[in-house]
């Protein structure tokens, strides 16, 4: 009987270890999506078509229902203007809102690219790990 005992208490911190390993890129996937990141915008170059940047990026528009607020840097890290996915409508034309950034193009007359801004979100999202944290409460007071 104690033997049963031994070997199930055991067993219980490595089930344990094994739950919360499979349930890490379960988190990881459901945290969000990474829309309109810098690498997106990176892939971004003069020239291309509307329909080239639509199918990197897809429609344009809100992808954040309203709630992406978003700064537009100089390289010297000071603020040169602020958007907001709540944005007219003229200007959701060409701009793309997520929870990693905003993309904002513009084309020329013969319909290419011309130029482009990224937005970065405002404030920043989570990282993974306050993500986690926060998931377990222990930043709770």
């Amino acid at each position: 009987m104690k033997t049963k005992r031994l070997v199930i208490m055991a067993t219980l911190p490595l089930l344990a270890c094994a739950a919360a390993t499979a349930a890490l890129p379960l988190f990881l996937f459901l945290r969000g999506d990474d829309r309109f990141s810098t690498s997106q915008f990176q892939r971004l170059k003069e020239g291309m078509t509307r329909d080239e940047v639509s199918a990197l990026l897809g429609a344009p528009g809100d992808y954040t229902n309203g709630a992406g607020t978003y700064r537009l840097y100089s390289s010297e890290g000071v603020i040169i203007e602020e958007l907001s996915a709540k944005a007219p409508a003229v200007r959701l034309e060409r701009c793309w809102c997520g929870p990693a950034g905003a993309i904002e193009v513009y084309f020329d007359d013969d319909g290419r690219l011309s130029n482009k801004w990224h937005y970065v979100h405002w404030p920043p999202p989570p990282t993974a790990w306050e993500e986690i944290t926060d998931w377990f409460a222990f930043n709770k007071p």
